[in-house]
């Protein structure tokens, strides 16, 4: 018989005769959807969540949902329009999860776990920054749709690291390539020999950035991609030189250097190559 707070935990129970519906805004602590029940956030609505959701019913996300929580939060898988990370907590999805509208990343980092975040044909990502990323922490992709000629166009940044403390974003610009949706993923070090995304053998251990970014297209061929890769100081290994680096593709057996150039920043710094198909 009263409005939840965000200290209230919700429970929207089973045998409800009309849909809970959010017309302008809420919030709760933990919120768990039973079973047989619904929650509807309309196109307006936003919902300011400050724990877990547990949806064992339907959550139809027209609006808004805001992670808002400073403690670890799980959020079920599934689609959702738009989504704000401003807590400043640790993000979990216990299943693939897609936005089809703007994802606010205003404070806080999604451990993707093994499961793919998907950033749909129109949608985008907001206020990226070292405090708030998506961290490859397993086999979990982040993948951004429809970037390309006739797309998204211009610089998309994917804003990933692989923990909570090494931001290390990827910038693709497919402006001058066929549209296509990108899956990027990342792992620590770097080797001679990969087998798909596993690496063989032991990393190196001197001149060059110990990262590896992996980027797939979703149609092989019809890209013609920049991209930049951005590093912190602390990820060059000893005899790796700024002003004479180059970025590599490993093509199944070799790496294969790109141009040689000059990175640009400090730290973090930056490193840039065209012309990828």
């Amino acid at each position: 018989g009263t409005v939840p707070t965000e200290s209230t935990d919700v429970l929207i129970p089973a045998g409800t005769v009309h849909s809970s519906i959010i017309t302008t805004s809420a919030q709760s602590k933990n919120l768990m959807i039973a079973t047989g029940a619904s929650l509807i956030v309309n196109s307006n609505g936003i919902l300011q969540l400050h724990g877990d959701l547990l949806n064992n019913g339907a959550f139809e996300d027209n609006g808004t949902l805001d992670i808002a929580g400073n403690d670890n939060v799980t959020i079920p898988g599934g689609t959702y329009t738009n989504l704000k990370i401003s807590g400043g907590n640790i993000l979990n999805i216990d299943a693939p999860l897609t936005t089809t509208g703007n994802l606010d990343l205003i404070n806080g980092k999604i451990f993707l776990g093994d499961n793919d975040f998907t950033i749909g044909n129109a949608g985008t990502i907001t206020n990226q920054s070292s405090s708030s990323y998506f961290v490859i922490n397993g086999t979990g992709k982040l993948i951004q749709n429809n970037i390309g000629s006739g797309g998204k166009s211009g610089n998309i940044i994917f804003p990933v690291g692989t923990s909570s403390q090494s931001y290390t974003p990827l910038t693709l610009n497919n402006a001058l390539g066929a549209a296509d949706n990108f899956s990027i993923s990342m792992s620590d070090g770097v080797y001679s020999n990969y087998s798909g995304f596993n690496p063989i053998g032991s990393p190196l251990n001197s001149s060059a950035v110990k990262k590896t970014w992996y980027i797939n297209e979703g149609i092989t061929g019809g890209s013609n991609a920049t991209l930049t890769l951005q590093w912190n100081q602390e990820d060059e290994l000893p005899g790796f030189n700024r002003s004479a680096m180059f970025m590599s593709r490993y093509n199944g057996t070799n790496w294969v250097p790109g141009p040689l150039g000059t990175a640009s920043g400090n730290n973090p710094c930056n490193g840039r190559r065209n012309n990828i198909s």
